[in-house]
């Protein structure tokens, strides 16, 4: 730390939302914010608490942010450090430090046990940190902070994405199955489907569905539904695809790929170049069926708390 370097560190008000845009985006250069984005990340997360969202200033002005969130997972609850950053040319200087142990102890204070860095589903920015942040991996562990595994998003061009072609659609529709726009009739079927997959994707797929038209697509196979895929419910505006899931028994039947491709058609008609699809496990699906390649890779990090 600076000698003498006074830090304050006070809740965060709207006022401060341009300036503190604008300190990230100096320093984050991987993950910009727009103020929409910005707004849905801070304010509009399901569980906002003005407690866990921070500003560090100095004599400099306002020179560091950091967001915590508690989640109720089954019957516990997780802490996640959502956002963390310092402006460039104040790095250094237990700015961060003081930030992060500041969220620390008030998440620990709302029983959290353990804390993770990013990943703080249904409304995150970043699976992890990105690995090309090189101080941010060395900070982390320098906190206390153990790795975990990595994880990846990809990426894939809408150049040609017009939607399912009729090949896949026959086949499907051989089969007795029929690929449908979601409507908000479908939310309580469509939930039932979604605790099937455990996690939280419930609340992304919502949002998904209150958009104009529903960003969410289903397969049916008479009144069963089989299948969903969606996009735009999370980090909205920037071409984000997903969850989608198709139940066990049906998989291998080509319904992810028709539903993947009717998501696609929708980021590429709201005039999306690219369609990011995040946290990916079956890299080799998005690979063969679009093309689509890694192009971001993550550092997972976890902390017990006491």
């Amino acid at each position: 730390m600076q000698p003498n370097l006074q830090i304050h560190l006070r809740t965060l008000h709207r006022r401060d939302a341009a300036t503190l845009m604008e300190r990230w985006n100096q320093s984050a250069s991987f993950d910009p914010l727009a103020p929409g984005l910005l707004d849905e990340k801070v304010w509009q997360d399901p569980d906002h608490d003005k407690e866990l969202c921070l500003v560090a200033e100095t004599s400099a002005g306002l020179v560091g942010f950091g967001m915590g969130v508690a989640r109720q997972a089954d019957d516990q609850i997780v802490g996640f450090l959502k956002l963390l950053a310092v402006a460039t040319g104040h790095q250094r200087q237990g700015i961060g430090s003081a930030l992060l142990r500041t969220i620390e102890q008030r998440l620990a204070a709302r029983g959290a046990k353990t804390v993770r860095v990013g990943e703080s589903a249904p409304n995150y920015l970043t699976p992890g940190v990105d690995v090309r942040y090189q101080p941010a991996t060395r900070f982390f562990p320098a906190q206390g902070y153990q790795p975990l595994s990595e994880s990846v998003n990809m990426i894939a061009s809408l150049e040609n994405s017009r939607g399912p072609g009729a090949g896949d659609l026959a086949r499907l529709e051989s089969a007795g199955i029929h690929v449908r726009r979601a409507t908000t009739s479908d939310a309580r079927e469509l939930n039932d489907l979604l605790r099937q997959f455990g996690g939280t994707w419930e609340a992304e797929v919502a949002c998904s569905l209150r958009q104009a038209p529903a960003r969410v697509h289903l397969a049916f196979r008479g009144d069963e539904l089989l299948g969903f895929a969606a996009c735009e419910g999370n980090n909205v505006g920037t071409g984000w695809f997903g969850p989608m899931g198709t139940t066990q028994t049906a998989r291998g039947l080509g319904i992810g790929k028709v539903l993947l491709d009717c998501c696609l058609a929708d980021l590429a008609a709201l005039g999306h170049e690219q369609a990011i699809i995040p946290w990916v496990g079956p890299v080799g699906f998005y690979a063969e069926h679009i093309g689509a390649r890694v192009y971001r890779k993550f550092q997972r990090f976890e902390k017990v708390l006491g």
